[in-house]
This record gives C-alpha cells, structure tokens and sequence, in this order.
C-alpha cells in the first residue's frame, strides 16, 4: 500500500504479501542488504509505504545474540526450577539472566497427561506433540523490561542442538536501526 499524500485518505485498492527469501543467516550478516536484495528479486525491491515484517530471532542472529549453552554455568536457582519444570537448567539460567521477574510456570506435559490440553493441537503428530512435550514439559512466563515474554523470549528453535538466541535487548530500536540501513 502507498502513502497517500497529506490530507488523504487511505484506501487499500489492493492488498499484495511478499515472502523475502533469505540465506541462513549469521551472525554479522549484513541483514539490511540481504533483505533488500531478496525484495528486489521477489517483488522489484522495497517502495514509499511497505510495510516490512522481520522475526526477531532473524535479527537476533544477524547481532550475534546467540548463546551457546555449554558455556552457561547454572545458578541454584536455575537448578533448583529445573528439578520443579524438567527443563535444562542452562537454558533456565539464560532465561533468568534476561527476565526482570519471574511471573508463572505452566506445566504443560502434566496439563497434557490429565487431558487438559489436547495433544493433536500441538503438534501434526501425537507423536512429535509427545516429544514437545518431554523436551519442553514446563512453560515460564517472565516480565522483560515491562513486556511479558515465554521464556524471556529465549529461543532454541531453528538453532542446532545447545544454542539458543535472545531477543534484542531493545526490539523498537532494532527495528528502526533495519529500517534506516534499508
């Protein structure tokens, strides 16, 4: 959609969606020309009023916020909440270390055992949705700099095994920063 001229109003005739197609990206990765040379190619690159949705996790990745978990040593309070959730306690340390404030846990494996929550909508398989469940048994929610984040908004998937990636610290200002290098 373009920006209409001042005073005008705003009338979507049309209405186009465009998947940017990216490499894996790494850290340092130039992710600004990446995502302008994949707009190019699929859809004659950005103009005056696009609107352009980016992950988090992609910008995590491209700043380097990755953290691998041998290297985190756990805290006793980590450890202490892995033997309560069954979650690692490395992964439950960086949690922590990017949580203002522990708000709840959810036990989502014990809440699927009592039928609580149906299986067959977690995952295409009950048993992929099984395997969720006995890597992930435990959900916990924490405060972030005021906005409520699951695990902090610390991520392992799409990672290899014992990585996982972090939220920027400032997400607005991530994105503003993409933009002006666009």
């Amino acid at each position: 959609m373009r920006t209409p001229p001042a005073g005008r109003e705003v009338r979507a005739e049309k209405l186009e969606f465009f998947a940017l197609r990216l490499p894996e990206v790494r850290p340092g990765d130039p992710l600004a020309r990446l995502l302008a040379a994949s707009a190019a190619e699929s859809c004659g690159g950005f103009r005056p009023g696009d609107l352009l949705v980016v992950t988090s996790k992609v910008i995590s990745k491209a700043e380097g916020l990755l953290v691998n978990l041998e290297e985190v040593d756990p805290s006793g309070r980590a450890q202490r909440l892995a033997k309560k959730t069954g979650l690692d306690a490395r992964f439950l340390e960086v949690v922590l270390r990017n949580a203002n404030e522990v708000l709840f846990l959810v036990p989502l494996k014990l809440l699927a055992d009592e039928g609580v929550i149906d299986v067959r909508k977690l995952s295409s398989t009950p048993e992929e949705a099984r395997r969720l469940l006995e890597r992930f048994p435990c959900e916990i929610f924490v405060r972030r700099n005021g906005v409520v984040y699951s695990s902090a908004g610390v991520d392992s998937s799409n990672h290899p095994p014992g990585v996982v990636s972090l939220v920027p610290a400032n997400p607005d200002a991530a994105a503003r920063k993409l933009r002006e290098e666009i």
